[in-house]
């Protein structure tokens, strides 16, 4: 059974899917552009996943595996939809998910890596055009084209980081300083933060050690976060409290 190329393509009422039991094979761009799409259930008998089959599906959170009998509890499933949405398709991610964790951890920290390193400019298209109008509007285009590839970047990791929160695994601490100083250094980072976190605890504890929460970070974020962010201002109120009390302390 196949997931026909395109099948379901741009079908904006689609919230959550089921792919059917046998299905082996899930085709290119069945479900580009779901942009209700937000959880997917894949059996395991899927070995291949054709190329953008999730692209721009930007409300999916939880693709979970699951056998012939039932669906699995998987912890994983938030990292899966991260790998569908924005890795190129690699077919070891479906295919050896049905494996050990860590080894499964591996091989996305190995494709987050190439995605991280691909240029930012990446899938921009300029126009040809012939006024200086133009060449202003293709700069803008391209910068914000830019900026939302530097916020899928940020959104992969800060996943990746909330699985070794939740879990206590990434495989070794190597690599956790790695995703950690990847994310410090994204400047959309508190974007991030600022406009579609949940769980506001848990995204305080992974900036927090990540080393993004100085004084002067959460009195700009304060500044720009939505009135009804009520839990995370106050964390963040408390740790600028804690900073200025220390910094009081070195001057005396």
């Amino acid at each position: 059974m196949v997931i026909k190329r395109k099948q379901f393509m741009g079908d904006k009422t689609l919230r959550s899917y089921v792919i059917p039991k046998g299905t082996t094979e899930i085709g290119e761009w069945a479900f580009s552009g779901c942009k209700a799409l937000s959880r997917v259930a894949i059996p395991s008998t899927v070995e291949h996943i054709g190329r953008d089959a999730f692209a721009n599906c930007d409300q999916l959170k939880v693709a979970s595996l699951y056998h012939e009998t039932e669906e699995e509890e998987d912890d994983l499933a938030g990292l899966m939809a991260i790998a569908l949405r924005y890795f190129k398709t690699d077919d070891r991610l479906i295919t050896e998910r049905r494996g050990g964790r860590e080894h499964w951890l591996k091989l996305w920290d190995e494709a987050c890596e190439t995605f991280l390193d691909s240029p930012d400019e990446e899938g921009f298209r300029p126009f040809l055009a012939g006024g200086e109008e133009d060449y202003e509007d293709e700069a803008k285009k391209r910068e914000e084209h830019c900026k939302m590839a530097r916020l899928r970047k940020a959104r992969a990791v800060y996943e990746r980081l909330v699985t070794y929160e939740r879990l206590m695994t990434l495989g070794d601490k190597e690599r956790l300083s790695r995703f950690q100083r990847r994310f410090r250094e994204n400047d959309m980072a508190f974007k991030l933060l600022t406009s579609e976190l949940e769980c506001p605890r848990q995204a305080f504890r992974v900036y927090e050690c990540a080393g993004l929460l100085t004084r002067e970070n959460c009195l700009r974020v304060l500044n720009v976060l939505p009135e009804e962010c009520v839990e995370l201002k106050a964390l963040l109120l408390q740790r600028v409290a804690v900073e200025t009390q220390d910094f009081s302390l070195e001057l005396i």
